[in-house]
């Protein structure tokens, strides 16, 4: 399992833009992200990375280090301002010896993440809970996504507002800690099942 969580280290592809473009039927003006600023979380040292914040605006979702030196799992924090969000701890519910990052909320708030605790059994990586006041009921692995073939992970995942458009990575681990390839891909939602569109 470590040499799998050492794989997840380059995992770092941003799919937000792909998702604002989906939702919202255009890009942003670029003149919005003129002037960034650090964020800062009040109460934690660490890494934070994979920030997701709700749609909301209240809560900041984040990994810690993705390492294999580190246990990596899911914190929270809620925002005290525009540039301050508070640390609140570790996500409830959500997090196991094995790899957690990547967070991502629906408006609605469904919680989707990246997991490595069942991959050699299931070859899935892509799990999602109900997000409350950092609590998370209800784990269950979304089914309908994985190729389910050995050494292709989901290392990357995004949900888009409405909850449903799902945006993730096949990336092919089979040569190493580098991926040979990593494709991106679409699953819409029917119900309450996921499964991959043809595009």
């Amino acid at each position: 399992m470590k040499v799998l969580e050492m794989q997840f280290r380059f995992a770092l592809l941003i799919v937000f833009a792909v998702i604002a473009m989906a939702g919202s039927g255009h890009a942003r003006a670029p003149e919005e992200f003129a002037q960034p600023r650090p964020v800062v979380i009040t109460g934690y040292q660490g890494h934070a990375m994979e920030p997701f914040i709700t749609r909301d605006g209240r809560y900041l979702l984040f990994n810690n280090l993705n390492d294999p030196s580190e246990n990596t799992d899911l914190h929270w924090a809620e925002r005290v301002s525009a540039e301050e969000f508070r640390y609140r701890g570790k996500v409830s519910g959500t997090n196991t010896p094995a790899l957690e990052g990547v967070p991502t909320v629906d408006r609605n708030g469904n919680l989707y993440f990246v997991s490595t605790r069942s991959y050699e059994q299931t070859l899935s990586t892509i799990y999602r809970g109900r997000f409350e006041n950092g609590s998370v009921a209800v784990v269950e692995l979304v089914e309908g996504i994985s190729p389910k073939i050995p050494g292709i992970v989901n290392f990357d995942a995004e949900i888009s507002s409405d909850g449903d458009l799902l945006v993730g990575v096949d990336g092919d681990l089979t040569g190493g800690p580098m991926p040979k390839t990593a494709d991106l891909f679409l699953a819409r939602r029917a119900g309450n099942q996921i499964g991959r569109a043809h595009v």
